[in-house]
């Protein structure tokens, strides 16, 4: 799933069967001058909880994820919502 907003946003859902079957696993936030990922937002995976990790030139800046702001969190439900109406 995307969005059509100037910035894209892609959404990546867990695929493999089982209790997460379907559910959001990630966001990827995009350029839109370039079309390059600039910070993808993981729901609970490496063991951390939900976090952030910054891109720039196609690679992670930071080895490990940050967690996430307050502000990412609300971004991150209303995303989860949006995508659970779609279903």
């Amino acid at each position: 799933m995307h969005t059509h907003t100037k910035t894209k946003v892609y959404v990546t859902t867990h695929e493999k069967p089982g209790k997460n079957f379907g559910k959001v696993k990630e966001i990827s936030i995009m350029n839109p001058k370039t079309g390059n990922r600039v910070m993808t937002i993981h729901t609970n995976n490496e063991g951390i909880g939900p976090h952030v990790h910054h891109w720039k030139n196609d690679r992670r800046v930071e080895e490990k994820g940050i967690p996430i702001t307050r502000g990412q969190q609300k971004y991150l439900d209303r995303v989860i919502r949006m995508a659970e109406d779609s279903e």
